[in-house]
């Protein structure tokens, strides 16, 4: 399980507004804090720089070995 959701509803932030300032659509927001799809690097990056937090903050331990170097259009990330 991830912390996604406590930590944006920590900040006060809705989904929508969460989504935004991400730049990532509302749907895949929502996969991921159901546990629903896998994250990629760079949402994560994009989610724990909103939530200024790191990552291992925002995933937790378990989930970090199952970041997809992937970002939203399923492009691979640079090495």
């Amino acid at each position: 399980m991830n912390n996604i959701k406590k930590l944006r509803s920590k900040k006060g932030m809705t989904q929508t507004e969460f989504c935004a300032k991400c730049g990532l659509a509302r749907t895949y927001i929502s996969f991921l804090e159901n546990g629903n799809k896998k994250i990629s690097l760079d949402a994560a990056h994009r989610m724990s720089s909103v939530l200024e937090c790191s990552i291992f903050e925002l995933l937790g331990d378990n989930q970090i070995s199952q970041l997809i170097p992937y970002d939203e259009n399923n492009a691979m990330i640079p090495h």
